[in-house]
């Protein structure tokens, strides 16, 4: 089975660790959760979609969280 990466990043946000989406497939993820962050659930139903969750670098140019 070949595995599609999935980009995320996360960044703390008032003492919290968030999951933002960083990729296509993860904000359309969010889009089906209703949420503007993938929560632990989340990222484990598209692991089991076959989805290869790969963290990058929080750069503020990189993200459009709108």
């Amino acid at each position: 089975m070949i595995k599609v990466e999935m980009q995320v990043c996360y960044r703390n946000s008032y003492g919290r660790d968030l999951c933002y989406p960083a990729c296509n497939i993860s904000r359309n993820i969010c889009k089906l959760t209703g949420t503007k962050t993938l929560s632990n659930y989340s990222l484990k139903i598209a692991e089991d979609l076959g989805y290869e969750i790969k963290p990058i670098p929080y750069l503020p140019s990189n993200f459009d969280l709108s």
